[in-house]
């Protein structure tokens, strides 16, 4: 089953999603898409048929979308997610036993979120706080005060969160996190080994995994990972 599901924010916006069930469940997982992407990116959308498949509700939030009333990217500060995400999670507290996140690249910035609820967390491909010289590919666009970022596609994020995302303490995130934590890294992405050296400092609540590949990863053998009972770390 899948229907569409708005969730109120603090401040009067809303945030779309796309809740998808196969019976009654009282696991959910919320899929939060990184930078730039949306709630219908191919690594939480091709999740979501994953872990339904296998007993799991999932939940894929838009952080910013077109619908009336959801915010746009320009507007959004890490400040911003992270509240939205609280609402999101707090909107189903009541509702199921067990919650878990499912974070891509920027999203996890949800470590910064309230986890008293929330039984377990899996990073995949994991951003960091922003590095000189990633700043220093930004466009900086005063007129619109926005910086342009471009991938091969280009997009604007507000002055604010790259401000925000700069002075991320990363070490605080992970060091006061008491969830159990997951965190999987494709082998070629080049803050692989920044990710081991912080993993290094946490409790035993911590796992790390690197997918070593030739190709592209899919979604599907990800997720595997992710929810696998017997797991490697390296």
């Amino acid at each position: 089953m899948q229907r569409e599901l708005a969730v109120d924010t603090n401040d009067g916006s809303k945030i779309y999603g796309t809740l998808n069930s196969k019976s009654d469940s009282d696991r959910l997982v919320i899929l939060v898409h990184g930078l730039s992407d949306s709630r219908n990116h191919r690594i939480v959308f091709n999740a979501h048929k994953f872990l339904v498949e296998r007993g799991f509700d999932t939940y894929r939030p838009g952080l910013y979308s077109m619908e009336d009333g959801a915010r746009s990217l320009e507007e959004c500060s890490i400040g911003t997610f992270v509240e939205d995400l609280n609402s999101v999670i707090y909107n189903f507290v009541d509702d199921y036993e067990q919650i878990f996140l499912g974070c891509h690249s920027l999203g996890f910035v949800a470590l910064d979120c309230d986890l008293s609820d929330i039984d377990g967390v899996v990073l995949w491909d994991p951003a960091l706080s922003l590095e000189e010289e990633r700043i220093q590919s930004m466009e900086h666009r005063p007129d619109l005060n926005a910086y342009l970022i471009n991938r091969g596609v280009s997009f604007l994020i507000g002055e604010q969160l790259k401000r925000d995302w700069e002075n991320i303490n990363d070490d605080r995130l992970l060091l006061n996190l008491e969830t159990p934590l997951k965190v999987i890294m494709a082998g070629k992405n080049d803050l692989k080994n920044a990710w081991e050296q912080k993993l290094e400092k946490l409790n035993q609540n911590a796992e790390y995994s690197v997918l070593m590949a030739h190709r592209m990863v899919s979604p599907r053998k990800m997720w595997k990972r992710s929810f696998s009972a017997e797991q490697s770390t390296g």
